[in-house]
């Protein structure tokens, strides 16, 4: 679960809906300049699934006795984490194992980031058993794959890296624009493409700044507009959209919480991307 809060109130956008504007993202992605390392539609795919594992624990959330609201995605332990993206892997695999493969690229990328030391022995334990769970399923893939007429010629270590880093910039974009916390962000490590060959030294920034201010009221639309430079999309103008839960208050417990979610009314949540005039 993503947690926006806007006004005293929150809204509640899944894990699987964030991940669609993930997708939204990289179905739009390619302008000058900016790669597109095949194969594209397995990189979309990966994006807009890679957070499938989600869906059992968003449809029915945890309350968070801390906040009063449903656990989101910063606050849940580390365990329950790591179980979701095992389930986010395998059920991609189900579609394509070459998005299954990106995707638990992209997990052990998130996973990486960490710090294990200060977990009790138990969860240490489990996570060296998760990690050598995911090279195993990125090496069977991998192996799987080197007989696939279509897709043999796209695994080799620097396209997989290309597509690793992609995928990690969509989801972070689809997290920061949902979140609306801050008024500006960059990203600094954006595959780069020239005259049909990939620029492996010389990443891109792509900085974003919010046009205007937040709605100033809850409104069935949220429009927050964002001054993307430079431009790394094919068209003039993107716009991204799912589907929120308008969550009014905080809730004393369980089933509070339960009553409020089958109460409440759904959103839509759009934001939109224009370049630099």
């Amino acid at each position: 679960m993503v947690i926006r809060e806007q006004n005293n109130h929150w809204l509640l956008i899944t894990q699987p809906a964030h991940a669609w504007i993930s997708g939204q993202i990289a179905e739009n992605w390619g302008g000058d300049g900016f790669a597109r390392p095949p194969p594209w539609k397995e990189l979309c795919f990966a994006a807009a699934r890679h957070d499938d594992g989600w869906t059992g624990r968003d449809i029915q959330p945890e309350w968070n006795a801390g906040t009063r609201l449903p656990y989101d995605f910063k606050n849940i332990p580390i365990d329950d984490h790591m179980t979701i993206w095992k389930q986010s892997a395998a059920i991609v695999e189900h579609s394509s194992r070459f998005a299954a493969l990106l995707v638990s690229r992209h997990i052990m990328g998130l996973f990486s980031m960490h710090d294990f030391s200060r977990e009790p022995e138990s969860i240490r334990l489990k996570a060296d058993h998760f990690k050598k769970q995911q090279h195993a399923l990125q090496k069977r893939l991998i192996a799987d794959l080197e007989y696939d007429g279509f897709c043999k010629s796209f695994i080799h270590d620097n396209n997989l890296e290309q597509h690793r880093r992609l995928l990690s910039a969509f989801d972070y974009l689809s997290l920061f624009l949902i979140l609306g916390e801050s008024d500006a962000a960059v990203l600094d490590d954006i595959p780069a493409h020239q005259g049909g060959k990939s620029l492996e030294d010389e990443p891109k920034k792509v900085r974003l700044s919010r046009r205007g201010t937040p709605a100033k009221k809850l409104e069935a639309k949220i429009s927050d507009t964002w001054v993307v430079s430079p431009w790394p999309f094919r068209h003039g103008h993107v716009s991204l959209r799912c589907d929120a839960i308008l969550l009014e208050k905080r809730c004393a417990h369980q089933k509070e919480l339960d009553r409020a979610l089958q109460q409440s009314r759904r959103e839509l949540f759009a934001v939109g991307l224009v370049p630099e005039p």
